[in-house]
């Protein structure tokens, strides 16, 4: 977020970030979820938005001679979803279940993308826009 009082200009007429709630631009729609905004992958009865976090660790590693310095990146993608426009919700398996249960074959399909309600490693992005875009069919 980036909390200034002239973070958008529309018009010639300068906008604090938090007069924003939603934007469109050329890459994607954006909706204001708490502090970030969040860009939206699937519209419909189910709306899928997806939030990426970038953190950068630097590491030195010291000689004799000049100082060696590595750096790493870590992406990690959050998804959240609204459905009939009502609050938005950090995707958690049960309650994007609870969210199909009303298309039996929906459920099915994320039932065997996502046996357990809790998972080991992160959402995959192509089964999520799957099971939102066949509920929104």
């Amino acid at each position: 977020m980036i909390n200034k009082n002239d973070a958008f200009t529309l018009d010639g007429k300068q906008y604090n970030d938090s007069d924003i709630v939603a934007f469109q631009d050329k890459h994607a729609y954006h909706k204001r979820h708490q502090d970030q905004y969040l860009n939206r992958l699937v519209k419909g009865r189910i709306n899928l938005y997806y939030f990426d976090k970038t953190s950068y660790k630097k590491t030195y590693t010291y000689t004799s001679g000049p100082t060696k310095i590595n750096s790493a990146s870590t992406r990690v993608s959050y998804f959240y979803f609204d459905k009939d426009n009502g609050d938005i919700s950090i995707i958690g398996i049960p309650e994007l279940r609870n969210a199909v249960k009303d298309k039996p074959e929906i459920l099915s399909k994320l039932n065997a993308y996502y046996p357990k309600d809790t998972y080991a490693k992160e959402l995959d992005i192509e089964k999520l826009v799957a099971v939102v875009e066949g509920y929104n069919k």
